[in-house]
């Protein structure tokens, strides 16, 4: 089994290495940078995800990378996906409330182009939220190699996206959300469950950061997903 793991917005890729570790007793796993998928058009970075990850895989991604998973699916099926921390739409609107204010992304879009640094840390504090003993650790987590406009393609992929199309597939979904997570509502959670119950979704312990903090506790729920698939051991 081939496993590809598309990286959250601004991280370095090594913030998934536990998890990709733990993924090699499923099979091969591979980390897709933010570094490397980020384009200044959605069209363009699901291109170069297309020349990464073949079709028929399994496909994992943290945050943004579930979003773009989603989307991935729409041009060529996966085997299955699996999304962490990953919303319908990051930005709130009329049809989906359970998400950021708009005004409230308008204010770090903004204090991304003014003040980065600080904005930056901001976002690592709510990565965290509900987990505090993250804080030393979460300082290692953001790629530092990122140019401005890398990080403001981003934010403008996270405004933008709406995975309400890609919900409505044959393509086996397994969503986990984190019950701390200060950037997904539990909201969101609930609305999943019951517009969408063919789709299997859970919510843990953990903060947005979980698929960092909490890979123990992610791994059961991901191996039983991938199991029911085959209906085979997976060795």
């Amino acid at each position: 089994m081939k496993l590809y793991l598309i990286n959250g917005w601004a991280m370095s890729p090594t913030t998934l290495h536990p998890l990709a570790s733990q993924l090699q007793t499923l099979g091969s796993a591979q980390i897709i940078s933010y570094q490397d998928y980020i384009q200044p058009t959605l069209a363009a970075s699901l291109k170069y995800l297309q020349t990464q990850i073949p079709p028929q895989s399994v496909v994992l991604g943290w945050s943004l990378g579930g979003m773009l998973a989603m989307q991935l699916n729409h041009l060529q099926p996966a085997q299955a996906i699996i999304c962490l921390g990953s919303n319908i739409r990051f930005v709130a609107n009329s049809n989906w409330p359970y998400a950021m204010p708009l005004q409230h992304f308008k204010g770090f879009y903004h204090q991304q182009e003014q003040h980065p640094y600080l904005n930056l840390l901001h976002f690592l504090r709510l990565c965290y939220a509900g987990e505090p003993q993250l804080k030393t650790q979460a300082q290692t987590w953001l790629d530092t190699s990122l140019s401005p406009a890398q990080l403001l393609w981003g934010l403008n992929l996270l405004a933008r996206l709406d995975s309400h199309p890609t919900l409505n597939t044959n393509t086996p979904q397994l969503h986990l959300f984190g019950k701390q997570d200060a950037l997904v509502p539990t909201a969101a959670f609930n609305a999943l469950q019951k517009n969408w119950p063919a789709i299997t979704s859970y919510s843990l312990k953990g903060s947005h950061a979980f698929a960092i903090s909490q890979v123990s506790q992610l791994m059961p729920y991901i191996h039983s997903f991938l199991h029911s698939l085959s209906h085979e051991p997976l060795i």
